[in-house]
């Protein structure tokens, strides 16, 4: 039986393929974090490379969790496969509930570490404790946020092919 549920995929899919997402969270988290501690450094080509980097992570993640995935891709079939939109009776309260775990996680990983755990402006370690918060969230967060997109794309690819209402 096939995986439908995101919050269990997502973590497995991350972990299975931890180096790849990894290097490609580490050149923008490199770059968050020296943007962070070096005044003088050039902006605007280090945050094309960035933006370099998470378009590559995007273009990775479709194409080995929805293309090269035979659950969800071609299939062989030579086209695309033959996908209905579920009815927003069906879908749209499991994308609430997905948008519920994602604001947790936001609190978690973003409001705790930047307002509760950080040091005030001006004390000593503020811009590194800023630094090293960048260049983690962008290794780990960040990815797995998208992961996490991917696969709500990946969940509705999987449910079962249905005939549209007019065809019935």
């Amino acid at each position: 039986m096939v995986e439908h549920h995101t919050p269990g995929w997502a973590p497995r899919f991350h972990l299975s393929r931890l180096v790849p997402l990894t290097a490609l969270g580490l050149v923008a988290g490199t770059e968050r974090f020296f943007a962070r501690l070096v005044d003088d450094m050039p902006r605007l080509p280090l945050e094309a490379l960035t933006l370099a980097s998470r378009v590559l992570l995007v273009a990775y993640l479709v194409q080995v969790a929805l293309r090269k995935d035979p659950e969800v891709g071609r299939g062989g079939r030579g086209g695309a496969p033959k996908r209905y939109p579920t009815t927003g009776r069906t879908f749209l309260p499991y994308l609430a509930g997905q948008g519920v775990l994602l604001l947790a996680a936001m609190f978690v990983f973003d409001f705790v570490p930047e307002r509760l755990l950080a040091p005030a402006e001006g004390e000593p370690g503020h811009q590194l404790h800023f630094a090293c918060l960048l260049a983690l969230k962008n290794i780990t967060v960040i990815p797995f946020t998208l992961i996490w997109m991917t696969g709500l794309v990946r969940r509705q690819l999987l449910l079962p092919e249905r005939e549209p209402a007019a065809l019935q």
